[in-house]
């Protein structure tokens, strides 16, 4: 089996993963960044398994070049007016969101603040953030730049939440946990077991009729404080372009080549 991987999801666990692979007996073209695209090796053979774990950016070039390797990463799925829109239901932090524009949201949304804002589009064009004024959301750079350049793009518009320091990524791979991870943007989180009800609410996106992808990634948050006490789903994200934190990676990746294999 043939994996294009890219440092920027593997980071300082880039070397255990080619390792891993190596053990596989796998062919892996390492992709360390820069701006320009990679073309796939010459070695490189349509007819046979492959997947790519990389950046969007990346993901998209693949895609637009026809390449033939493998990648889950149907962005318009992983758009949160889509996935929200199957799995609202089941515990969504931003069940109760609401979709504009982004030059209407500079418009309409004065008496709302706090607010959280983060682009619908899978591609992720900007990080989500918190603001506090209009102010926060005109000196945003990327925001800038859409303002200027795309403003239509739509955004995602919810009330701002204060979210707990650790979340968890689950990895979903034919309809069952691969593994998981906590993570935190503030530290560095050992890896350690979810709660039950964590691994319950991911089995319940596992089991929906409607799946994004045969691979992908469910982060869920362990409540919020002082206002749910439940695990909430905050978003869904795809397998060829997720990072792993300090998940198990010999199980997520042996699910992952054993899926593809069967699935070629």
């Amino acid at each position: 089996m043939f994996w294009r991987i890219h440092k920027a999801i593997f980071k300082n666990r880039l070397n255990e993963t080619v390792k891993i692979l190596s053990d596989m007996s796998d062919e892996i073209q390492t992709i360390k960044g820069g701006m320009s695209f990679t073309p796939l090796p010459n070695t490189f053979n349509k007819n046979k398994p492959s997947f790519a774990v990389t950046t969007i950016q990346d993901a998209n070039m693949l895609i637009k070049k026809g390449a033939g390797i493998r990648i889950c990463y149907d962005n318009q799925n992983y758009n949160v007016s889509t996935w929200i829109s199957y799995l609202r239901e089941l515990s969504v932090v931003n069940s109760d969101c609401y979709f504009l524009p982004l030059s209407l949201v500079i418009r309409l949304c004065p008496d709302r603040f706090p607010i959280f804002i983060k682009p619908d589009s899978g591609s992720k064009l900007f990080t989500g953030f918190v603001a506090n004024t209009i102010d926060d959301i005109l000196s945003h750079p990327d925001i800038s730049f859409y303002l200027i350049n795309a403003p239509e793009t739509m955004c995602m518009i919810n009330k701002a939440y204060r979210m707990p320091d650790i979340e968890w990524r689950l990895w979903i791979v034919d309809r069952k946990i691969a593994g998981y991870s906590p993570y935190s943007w503030k530290k560095n989180i050992a890896l350690s077991e979810p709660s039950k009800k964590i691994i319950e609410l991911a089995e319940k996106v596992a089991n929906t009729e409607w799946q994004p992808d045969m691979i992908y990634t469910v982060d869920i948050v362990d409540g919020i404080d002082g206002i749910y006490n439940l695990p909430k789903i905050i978003e869904i994200n795809a397998g060829s372009t997720s990072g792993f934190y300090n998940a198990d990676l010999n199980k997520i990746l042996l699910d992952i080549r054993n899926s593809i294999i069967s699935g070629f």
